[in-house]
């Protein structure tokens, strides 16, 4: 939605979504970057999960759920200065 809203280019894949907020500054860029691969990592949980590594799924559920809060309040933030 802020993509289409603000105009911004078309993301090709899902992953794509996080960089093109990042590089247009409705969040920060390095988070941009690294969110992202935890859109790449919800692919293979969707599409391929018989592939998934135990010990990566078990990382990412005990010490990356934070930046589903974190996503979230650079969008609160972005509402904020937008309305």
């Amino acid at each position: 939605m802020i993509i289409s809203r603000e105009g911004f280019e078309r993301p090709e894949i899902y992953r794509s979504v996080f960089l093109i907020l990042g590089r247009n500054g409705i969040i920060p860029e390095d988070f941009a970057k690294e969110f992202a691969q935890a859109a790449g990592f919800r692919n293979v949980l969707v599409h391929m999960y018989e592939e998934v590594n135990i010990d990566i799924l078990h990382m990412f559920l005990t010490e990356r759920l934070e930046d589903f809060d974190e996503f979230a309040r650079y969008v609160a933030q972005y509402l904020d200065r937008s309305s």
